[in-house]
């Protein structure tokens, strides 16, 4: 339902609290709907992770004992949002359908400008967070690095499941959202922009680069050819050798068989 909201209407520009109030109480009547067409579903309450990529800055929503997660890839750093408020108003429990005192979402805003390509955002429920504090979820960022600002997420989510499959006393599920690092996406012009000319430095190496591989195309290919000549005079010389030494026993072979 959430979702939905998201898609249609969807926010008019970037995300603001009383659009994310509404979401909120739209959620919270198809939970109270679904409940009232399922009694056996009367207990059932939810918690929210939200995060929404907009034009100038990302958001990031919880409430109950999920949580959203940034993890920094230029300073190494995982940040957990909800140990960042300080009004006092943190919403641990799930949403539960007709409390006297209606929950809001937790919401922490991030800057398009303040984003690095290659940052990742990590969603999680409550039965991740039960077996990984904060600190051992940034040590899994941290290996899962091969360089400076090159991560692998599936790495970060095999080490996860691996260390709580067995212990997690909930279910338990996880996302992880990656922020594209290639080259092409670290920024967007507004307009188009005018091609800058390379310096000829920047055009050598570049010309050295594209032209490597198809020299060493070529070196391997010569390399196969010669292996591939000299396995085949080998072949011919071992089997005239063996075609002489065949014809030079026949006639003892004959007189052989003459003497028995």
């Amino acid at each position: 339902t959430m979702a939905k909201y998201f898609q249609h209407p969807g926010p008019k520009g970037e995300v603001t609290q009383e659009f994310l109030d509404q979401a909120l109480k739209i959620s919270e009547g198809a939970l109270a709907a679904h409940k009232d067409g399922h009694p056996e579903s009367k207990h059932m309450a939810m918690s929210i992770a939200l995060l929404h990529l907009g034009e100038s800055k990302a958001t990031l929503a919880w409430i109950g004992t999920s949580r959203v997660y940034y993890y920094d890839s230029k300073n190494a750093v995982l940040i957990n949002p909800d140990s960042l408020l300080t009004d006092g108003a943190i919403q641990n429990q799930d949403l539960n359908t007709g409390s006297d005192s209606p929950q809001k979402l937790n919401v922490h805003y991030i800057p398009n400008e303040d984003l690095n390509p290659g940052d990742f955002f990590l969603l999680v429920t409550d039965g991740v967070r039960d077996q990984l504090n904060d600190r051992n979820l940034e040590t899994l960022f941290k290996s899962s690095a091969v360089s400076a600002q090159q991560y692998y997420p599936q790495r970060v989510a095999t080490e996860i499941n691996n260390l709580i499959q067995n212990f997690s006393k909930d279910n338990y599920s996880a996302y992880i959202i990656q922020l594209d690092n290639t080259e092409e996406t670290q920024a967007v012009p507004v307009s188009p922009a005018k091609p800058q000319k390379q310096s000829n430095v920047e055009q050598k190496a570049q010309e050295v680069i594209d032209e490597g591989p198809i020299e060493s195309s070529k070196q391997g290919d010569i390399v196969r050819a010669l292996t591939v000549a000299a396995l085949a005079i080998f072949v011919i010389s071992l089997l005239g050798w063996g075609g002489y030494r065949y014809i030079s026993n026949v006639y003892p072979r004959h007189m052989a068989k003459g003497n028995k």
